[in-house]
């Protein structure tokens, strides 16, 4: 049986709790440092800036490097044990000696600053670096850093040229601009990745140099747009670098950054940055004559390769949401459509378009009704052609090639969705009142009584003329009698299908007809900007 007393070793006393310490969290270790282990201590002049981009950090580096210090880049990596901490995988840059004033310029370039507190690299939101972590990160040098700004859409005017191409493209530029004013000077070379471990490629280096001053535009707009090419400016030969690239350091700044006796070429985001291994001596090309060229004996056929079709797609398109130009509905939104626009306006001037189980909502002028249902349409051009909202045509078709794609011919309206297409033709537009207007059985008038009828010639008798139906008042207004009031609402069809016909002037007639000036003024403006297409 079990005692019930305690054990002696249970009787004794339970040890203390040992005090517990308080540190400040700058002075706290490091993640995968020990603690109560060294550390170096950055020294208290020491300016840091962390960048999301390449150029925003050159852009700091052309700021601060003033010729007396150079500063340094890094690409920072995770912590230990903590995945992707707080600025990992940013650029740094770092420039000892620094002013305090120069914080200012992290700002400036688009970065975040940090200063050096008792030792350690302090920055927003308590996050902290270390002098061990810096130590653990690569550098990155001015020029990979250069290599990722974004090129111009033409470069200024250059002298002379460096172009790095094919062995085919070289021989095509130099046919092609034999008889240029200019000076040619070709050789061999074997290109080797500058910045990572990657395999070599073979190039032809085509120098060209004007002897009447600067190279054509047009001729460096052609070079560039050659596959496999790097058109170069020759301002160092130790670096050649794209000639539309618009850099903030010089080309001299950034040739001091390449190692030893080596050459580097730096072709941009595209094509990257190569190490000149091995190159020949550059030679003048031999131009010979071209043949005479005579024409053929007869005409060639007509003929067209068969892989040029293309297929037009609906593609989504961020940001196409604002635009609503008509509905398209269903069978079932047309049963909700009457209690909904129950009382508003909208149901006097929208018309519907019926087609089989698809129908299209829109109101004259181009306007939308606005409804929680349905799907929502905007008119892609020309008129009678609809694409569902938030998408767009890809590859974009001009006014004329529309039409044909799309077949419209005037008296149907296409409308292009994600899923399917629909055609609807023009002449089943009615008003959408028409929808629950059921048909009235013929009321025929009463006779009148005699005694209705013995006050009616009495009034005959007096020769009193009776009053006309009164008007409005308004210019081009209907009178307010109940057939003008069913011409008017044959007329705004009428309007309508010349509308999505494209006939502007025709509709903006028939609007002013049926007492819509604003509708016809807006028929004239679209009349003109068809004119002026």
């Amino acid at each position: 049986m079990t005692s019930w007393r305690r054990r002696r070793d249970e009787q004794r006393a339970p040890a203390r709790p040992q005090p517990f310490v308080l540190t400040r969290r700058d002075q706290q270790p490091p993640p995968g440092e020990a603690a109560g282990s060294a550390r170096e201590a950055l020294p208290g002049d020491l300016l840091a800036g962390r960048f999301a981009a390449e150029r925003e950090a050159l852009a700091f580096v052309a700021a601060v490097h003033d010729g007396s210090v150079a500063p340094r880049c890094l690409r920072s990596g995770p912590r230990p044990g903590q995945g992707r901490a707080a600025g990992a995988g940013s650029l740094w840059a770092l420039r000892e000696h620094a002013p305090s004033h120069y914080a200012e310029l992290v700002w400036a370039a688009g970065g975040v600053p940090y200063a050096v507190v008792d030792g350690v690299l302090h920055g927003p939101g308590g996050h902290l670096v270390t002098a061990a972590e810096l130590a653990a990160w690569p550098e990155v040098g001015w020029v990979e850093l250069a290599a990722h700004a974004p090129l111009g859409a033409e470069g200024p005017a250059q002298r002379e040229i460096v172009v790095v191409t094919t062995a085919s493209i070289a021989r095509w530029a130099m046919n092609r601009y034999h008889d240029a004013a200019l000076e040619m000077r070709v050789s061999s070379a074997r290109l080797a990745p500058a910045l990572s471990p990657g395999p070599t490629r073979t190039a032809v280096l085509l120098r060209m140099k004007g002897t009447k001053g600067a190279l054509p535009r047009a001729m460096l707009g052609a070079l560039t747009r050659m596959p496999y090419t790097i058109v170069c400016r020759t301002g160092e030969p130790r670096l050649l670098v794209e000639h539309r690239a618009r850099l903030p350091l010089s080309d001299s700044d950034l040739a001091g950054q390449v190692p030893g006796q080596e050459s580097w070429i730096m072709g941009g985001p595209e094509h990257g940055v190569w190490r000149i291994a091995e190159r020949s001596a550059e030679l003048e090309p031999p131009l010979g004559v071209a043949p005479a060229v005579l024409p053929p004996a007869r005409p060639a056929p007509e003929r067209r390769p068969a892989d040029l079709a293309i297929t037009v797609r609906l593609v989504r398109s961020p940001g196409g949401h604002d635009v609503e130009d008509a509905k398209l509905l269903t069978d079932a939104d047309l049963r909700v459509l009457r209690s909904y626009l129950s009382g508003d306006p909208a149901a006097e001037r929208a018309f519907l378009i019926l087609g089989d189980g698809h129908h299209l909502l829109a109101e004259p002028g181009g306007g939308a009704v606005a409804l929680p249902f349905g799907l929502p349409l905007r008119a892609a051009g020309p008129a009678g052609l609809y694409i569902e909202a938030g998408h767009a045509l890809r590859p974009s078709l001009p006014p004329a090639a529309r039409a044909r794609a799309f077949g419209l011919d005037g008296e149907s309206v296409v409308i292009v969705c994600a899923d399917r297409s629909h055609r609807l033709a023009l002449r089943h537009a009615v008003p959408v009142w028409a929808l629950w207007l059921a048909d009235q059985p013929p009321v025929d008038p009463a006779p009148p009584s005699e005694a209705v009828r013995a006050l009616l010639d009495r009034f005959d008798a007096l020769e009193i003329p009776r009053p006309e139906p009164a008007r409005d008042g308004r210019r081009g207004s209907p009178p307010a009698g109940p057939a003008d009031a069913v011409a008017a609402v044959e007329l705004r069809a009428e309007a309508l299908v010349l509308e999505m016909k494209g006939r502007y002037a025709e509709a903006a007639r028939r609007y002013r007809e049926a007492g819509e000036p604003h509708l016809a003024g807006r028929m004239y403006e679209l009349a003109a900007a068809q004119e002026g297409e």
